[in-house]
């Protein structure tokens, strides 16, 4: 009697521009994937009961079809059988979903990964990874000391996290002031105009000119399509919709894509950023609003940072994000815990983001624009 056939469902990567950068790898198409599948069952005595796929990209965090091809494996016990793994094996939130599943898996293009190697794998493309980030950096930190400023490396990227922040904020504050705008007609070199006789300052202060707000404009629709479609993408995730599900349901409802672009799971994944980075401001903001008078309370009183560390600790605040970004600058990894962890230093860090980012604010909601905004919206009301 002829053993029956084991189960296999099919997962294929389709490749994003960056997938393969920098290697020699042949990139397959979907059809030739499925061949390489329905090959490689024939030869093995294996059964296709279902087939998955999804772009891949190094810098991708969620994979819906991964995690819809696994949990399928495991309810009708099939093997997931990755076509064609390419550069993956580098992306820290692929592979950990792929350990954490438990799931037995096989690699065509690379046989030697599997569920029982793929830990060690991975640790050693960390090591690699994190040797060839440490001499880079000691290389520009070279290049920067026989400049003059050893420190430059991360300052430059010190000051151009909180410059694409402010960006993203000064487009969130300014959208109800361009949409009075658009809805008495105003041409971009009309709102320019408006802009600066109303006293509402530039992005980097002074002047508007129309090249900073078409730029601003492209960040508003950006904002305003991620914050439209934030609650159907939740329900898409609950329900594990594959990339490719979620754009033939955006495209099916009608839902309108930032800059006339189609979509696509590319573009998602730049939706999916800018709600990251749009939570992380709102984030630090209600910290700004809700903890740090409080902090600035326990400085005032002679409390030094380490007992304001100890009382926030007590009282259960955790570490934003925002600080936790500017201490993975310093540190290459955090303990699992670190957002409940309060140190004297993180308070240092606290206090000096929260500064600047209010002065960032201020900038723009200053009194004099904001009794601008309140006519703005006398306006709108009398209008209507």
């Amino acid at each position: 009697m002829s053993e029956s056939p084991e189960r296999i469902i099919g997962y294929y990567i389709i490749a994003s521009q960056d997938i393969d950068e920098g290697t020699t790898a042949v990139q397959l198409t979907v059809a030739e994937q499925q061949e390489k599948l329905a090959e490689y069952a024939k030869k093995n005595n294996k059964v296709i009961v279902a087939e998955h796929q999804e772009v891949g990209d190094r810098k991708r965090k969620r994979f819906p079809a991964l995690e819809v091809a696994l949990d399928q494996c495991k309810h009708v016990g099939a093997v997931l059988v990755v076509v064609h793994l390419q550069a993956m094996v580098r992306n820290e939130h692929f592979t950990e979903f792929l350990i954490s599943s438990g799931r037995e898996f096989v690699c065509l293009d690379q046989p030697l990964v599997n569920q029982a190697t793929l830990p060690a794998i991975v640790e050693n493309h960390r090591q690699i990874r994190q040797e060839h980030s440490a001499r880079i950096r000691r290389g520009l930190e070279q290049t920067m000391a026989k400049l003059g400023n050893p420190n430059a490396l991360k300052e430059i990227t010190r000051v151009n996290k909180p410059k694409t922040e402010n960006a993203i904020m000064f487009a969130l504050i300014l959208a109800p002031i361009i949409a009075f705008y658009k809805s008495r007609g105003y041409s971009q070199r009309k709102m320019v105009d408006s802009l600066n006789e109303e006293g509402f300052l530039a992005p980097e202060g002074g002047e508007w000119v129309l090249s900073q707000l078409q730029k601003v404009l492209e960040r508003i629709e950006l904002n305003n399509v991620a914050i439209e479609i934030s609650q159907t993408l939740r329900e898409f995730d609950e329900k594990r919709y594959s990339g490719e599900q979620m754009v033939r349901a955006l495209k099916a409802m009608g839902a309108k894509a930032p800059h006339h672009a189609e979509w696509s799971e590319q573009l998602l994944e730049s939706i999916r950023e800018r709600l990251e980075s749009i939570y992380e401001i709102m984030d630090f903001n209600k910290f700004l609003v809700d903890v740090f008078p409080q902090m600035l309370e326990y400085q005032q009183s002679g409390l030094s940072d380490e007992q304001i560390a100890q009382r926030l600790n007590q009282e259960g605040v955790q570490l934003p994000e925002r600080v936790l970004w500017e201490i993975k600058q310093d540190i290459l990894e955090l303990p699992a815990d670190k957002a409940r962890h309060w140190e004297a230093d993180d308070v240092d860090i606290a206090r000096n983001v929260a500064l600047r980012r209010k002065e960032d604010i201020d900038l723009f909601v200053n009194n004099a624009t904001i009794e601008k905004a309140i006519d703005l919206v006398d306006k709108a009301t009398t209008v209507q």
